[in-house]
């Protein structure tokens, strides 16, 4: 079957790349023909442009090397547009925060919550709204139509749990990302050597970003912040997204421990 992916891949970091080569990893072992598309139109894509923008020439050079690293990363999966979309069997959507209309970096669209797709199943699969609220969604028609229809939907957080209850009166479970579902073994490139610390989108109070950067600087193994256990994974941060995956197949294999400093802490 094919199965057309509607997520936000091309933000230049390691957790949009994943969730999309995740997402499209599976539905291949499972025996579909996944393709993907973000949908982005042209005031989207400025909006990613805005992304690569400083005012600091090294930060100006960083971001457009991973740009055009995660660019490599992107041929992966099989990228189409909008209207190879209408050819497909199914819709996925996700996963990350899709629902998210407050996301300064890219542009909400009625299609990330289901509607344009009623002549297939459509499949909302651990998606976030992050910091967005029903009232923000309840006002347009589009979406409150969209998520009336579709045909399944699992959520990240309780949050967005919560607010798709109130939007529709149906509930939605809670389920893993699906970066968690990969066995990325024989997907990864060689190991690096070094250390990294993988913080996820996540805030500290003063104190414990404080202690957090003095555990990365000194290369220790572990550290509790707020009552959570954190770890560092000894590596080298690599620009290819691809590069990430060595990280994550050593920790299959018992290798190496993660810091864990993300949003995905209560799905784990």
């Amino acid at each position: 079957m094919k199965v057309g992916i509607v997520t936000l891949y091309n933000a230049f970091n390691y957790g949009a790349y994943l969730q999309a080569f995740a997402t499209s990893t599976l539905l291949k072992e499972w025996g579909h023909t996944p393709v993907v598309s973000s949908l982005e139109d042209a005031r989207g894509l400025y909006l990613r442009y805005r992304t690569l923008v400083s005012k600091r020439p090294s930060t100006l050079v960083f971001n457009a090397r991973k740009y055009f690293a995660f660019r490599t990363g992107w041929s992966a999966f099989q990228r189409v547009s909008a209207t190879h979309l209408k050819s497909c069997d199914a819709i996925v959507i996700g996963s990350d925060e899709m629902w998210n209309v407050r996301n300064p970096t890219f542009r909400s669209r009625p299609e990330y919550f289901g509607f344009g797709f009623e002549h297939v199943p459509t499949i909302a699969n651990a998606v976030s709204a992050s910091e967005s609220t029903a009232a923000d969604l309840a006002n347009n028609d589009k979406i409150r139509l969209g998520l009336a229809r579709l045909t399944s939907v699992s959520v990240r957080d309780r949050h967005t749990q919560s607010l798709y209850t109130a939007l529709t009166g149906k509930d939605a479970p809670i389920v893993l990302d699906p970066t968690f579902l990969v066995d990325f073994r024989g997907l990864s490139t060689p190991r690096g050597e070094g250390a990294l610390c993988l913080g996820l989108y996540v805030c500290f109070r003063a104190s414990e970003a404080a202690g957090g950067h003095e555990v990365c600087k000194e290369g220790r193994g572990s550290g509790h912040f707020g009552g959570i256990q954190q770890f560092l994974v000894r590596r080298k941060h690599s620009r290819d997204p691809n590069g990430i995956l060595g990280i994550l197949a050593d920790g299959h294999l018992g290798g190496d421990r993660y810091i864990s400093r993300n949003n995905f802490l209560h799905t784990v």
